[in-house]
């Protein structure tokens, strides 16, 4: 046969394998499973976050108000042996308040912020009637958490870890596969979602003992998804 023929047919042979190669689909290798999970805690943890509201003709009734409200609040977690490092001020405010028709200053209002954390959770019924008692108004919201919710997330990475390894391995089964090896793992997504109630009182204090407000917990939630990439082999 003339080499140069026989040259041409080779060509010709390559490029048809070439085409037939490439027109081959490919069998996956891999399987891409997502594992997610929930859990329930029981919160060890509470903070209350409450505002102590006054006015007053002059800036000094306005602050004078808010320190005597402030020092009824202060004597009573004392009372109720509240730790001193338990509540802190997180913000005060002494502004000005204007009258809508001549604009001109008909008073002066005082807020002071304060958020007590407290162990456990069943004493948030009596705090509320401690503040209501001293005077507080405002309670802006009763938030049941955790100490240490990183233990918390940890597990539950370890619970979606866990469930996408079991998809996948069912899903390798039912394929007459085998997880080879791990080849990628997203940026696992973790949500801490504490109990938390908001609400403001108005203070409608009588006569007589007061009276402990009903405040339920309940639970806390954690959830997390991951997304793993698995190697298969037949």
């Amino acid at each position: 046969m003339n080499k140069w023929i026989l040259g041409l047919l080779v060509l010709v042979f390559v490029a048809f394998s070439t085409v037939a190669f490439a027109a081959t689909p490919q069998l996956p290798t891999g399987i891409v499973v997502t594992g997610n999970t929930t859990l329930e805690k029981e919160p060890d943890q509470t903070q209350i976050f409450f505002t102590i509201y006054t006015t007053g003709k002059t800036s000094e009734e306005a602050q004078a108000e808010n320190a005597k409200i402030s020092s009824r609040v202060y004597q009573s977690f004392m009372a109720d042996g509240i730790d001193r490092s338990a509540w802190k001020t997180v913000q005060m405010d002494l502004s000005p308040q204007y009258d809508n028709e001549s604009g001109k200053v008909r008073g002066y209002q005082m807020s002071h912020a304060v958020l007590l954390t407290l162990s456990g959770t069943d004493k948030a019924g009596k705090i509320v009637s401690l503040l209501v008692d001293s005077g507080v108004e405002n309670i802006q919201y009763i938030r049941f958490g955790l100490k240490d919710p990183k233990a918390a997330q940890r597990e539950a990475l370890a619970e979606a870890t866990k469930d996408a390894r079991e998809r996948a391995e069912i899903i390798a089964a039912e394929t007459g596969a085998t997880i080879k090896s791990v080849r990628y793992v997203s940026e696992p997504r973790i949500v801490y979602q504490d109990n938390a109630g908001y609400a403001n009182t108005n203070r409608y204090k009588t006569a007589g003992a007061s009276i402990d407000q009903q405040v339920w917990a309940g639970s806390v939630n954690v959830s997390a998804t991951v997304e793993i990439h698995f190697e298969l082999v037949k």
